[in-house]
C-alpha cells in the first residue's frame, strides 16, 4: 500500500507539474497572440490614416486645380467683354454670372474638407471676381442715371423710393427736375420700405442709415450690403451671391443667400439661409436661426438665385477673432427655440 501510493503521489505531482506549465504557456501564447494583434491594429491604424491623408490631399487638389480652371475661365469672360456687340452684353453678363454661381456653389461643396483659411481665400477670390464683375457691367451697361420730365412751379412731385430729386425753379417757366435712381433705400427712419422682384433681380442692393424701419425685399437680388442699421427688421428673398452686414444693432435680419460676411455688428438676430459658412468679425451678442420667411413665388426665386434650397449651414459660423478651435466662440449663439419668431405678418 506504501509504494502504490508512492506512485499515486507521484503521479499527482507530475500532473500538476504538467497542469501548471500548460497554463504558463497558454498564458504566454495568449499575451504573445494579443500583441500581434495590438501590432496589427497599429499597423492597420496607419494604413488608414495614410489613405485617408492621402485622400485629403488628392480632394484637395483637385479642389485647388478646378477652382484656377473656373477662375480662368471668368477671368477670360471678363476680358472679352470690352469686344462683345452691345446688343449682346446683357447675355454676356448673364453667362458671366452663371458661372460664378456655378464656382461659388463649388467652393460650398467643399467646405466640408477644406480648411478654414482655404475656403477665406476662396470666398475673398469670389468676392473680387464679383467686384470686377460688377464694375465692368456698369461701365459697359451703364445704369440710367437721370429722367427729366416736367413739372410746373409750385407744383409738389410726389416722394419717390430711393431717389433723390434736384430742381431749378425759375419765375412763370417750366423746369426740369433730375431724379437719380438707386437700388435700396438710406437715410429713413420708421418707415416700411419694399422693393418687387422685377425692381431687384440679379442688382446688387444697399440698405445704408436706417432707424426703425421694417424693409422687404422680394425676389432675388444679387448682392445685398446692409450698414448703418439699427433697430430695424430686414427681410430678402433668397440672394445668388452674399449679403454684407457692417455696423448694424438691435436688428432682426431674416435672410438667405449663398455667403454671409458680418462685421461691426452688435446684439443682432439673424434668421438664416446660408450654403456656406458664415462668417462674423469684430461683432458680438448675435443670435442665429434657421431661415423661415416665405412669400408667394419664393420657390421660383430660389431657382433663379441658384441657391440650394435643401442645404442650410445656418449655425455654422466662423468668428475670425475666436482663435481656439477646442471651444466656442462667446460672440454668438444658436437662438433658444422657444424665444424664435414662428412665422412673420405677411
Amino acid at each position: 500500500m506504501a509504494e502504490s501510493e508512492v506512485v499515486i503521489v507521484g503521479e499527482t505531482w507530475e500532473t500538476t507539474e504538467n497542469s501548471l506549465y500548460e497554463e504558463k504557456k497558454g498564458a504566454v501564447v495568449d499575451k504573445i497572440q494579443k500583441r500581434e494583434e495590438e501590432l496589427a491594429e497599429k499597423r492597420e491604424k496607419r494604413r488608414l490614416e495614410k489613405e485617408k491623408t492621402s485622400a485629403e490631399d488628392e480632394t484637395s487638389d483637385f479642389f485647388a486645380t478646378t477652382f484656377r480652371k473656373e477662375k480662368s475661365a471668368i477671368e477670360k469672360l471678363l476680358d472679352e467683354s470690352d469686344s462683345t456687340p452691345k446688343d449682346g452684353l446683357s447675355d454676356h453678363f448673364d453667362v458671366i454670372t452663371a458661372a460664378m454661381q456655378k464656382l461659388q456653389k463649388f467652393v460650398t461643396d467643399s467646405t466640408s474638407f477644406l480648411p478654414s483659411y482655404d475656403v477665406r481665400q476662396a470666398q475673398d477670390t469670389i468676392g473680387n471676381l464679383q467686384a470686377a464683375l460688377t464694375e465692368k457691367r456698369e461701365q459697359l451697361i451703364p445704369k440710367k442715371k437721370f429722367a427729366f420730365k416736367k413739372k410746373k412751379e409750385g407744383v409738389k412731385e410726389p416722394k419717390k423710393k430711393a431717389t433723390k430729386v434736384a430742381t431749378e425753379v425759375k419765375p412763370g417757366v417750366q423746369v426740369a427736375s433730375v431724379v437719380q435712381i438707386e437700388c435700396g433705400f438710406a437715410d429713413k427712419d420708421s418707415q416700411t420700405l419694399t422693393l418687387q422682384p422685377r425692381e431687384i433681380e440679379n442688382q446688387d442692393v444697399s440698405l445704408a442709415r436706417l432707424t426703425n424701419c421694417t424693409v422687404k425685399l422680394y425676389g432675388s437680388a444679387g448682392t445685398v450690403h446692409i450698414s448703418n442699421v439699427t433697430g430695424c427688421r430686414i427681410f430678402t428673398g433668397p440672394v445668388s451671391r452674399s449679403i454684407f452686414v457692417d455696423d448694424c444693432k438691435d436688428t432682426v435680419l431674416v435672410i438667405a443667400c449663398q455667403q454671409l460676411r458680418v462685421h461691426h455688428t452688435l446684439d443682432t438676430s439673424f434668421y438664416l439661409h446660408v450654403t456656406s459658412r458664415g462668417i462674423i468679425e469684430d461683432s458680438t451678442r448675435l443670435l442665429f436661426a434657421p431661415y423661415n420667411w416665405a412669400y408667394p413665388d419664393m420657390g421660383e426665386h430660389y431657382k433663379k438665385a441658384g441657391l440650394d434650397k435643401d442645404r442650410n449651414t445656418w449655425d455654422d459660423i466662423d468668428d475670425f477673432n475666436w482663435l481656439a478651435s477646442d471651444a466656442h466662440s462667446p460672440n454668438w449663439a444658436v437662438m433658444n427655440e422657444e424665444d424664435r419668431v414662428s412665422s412673420w405678418e405677411p
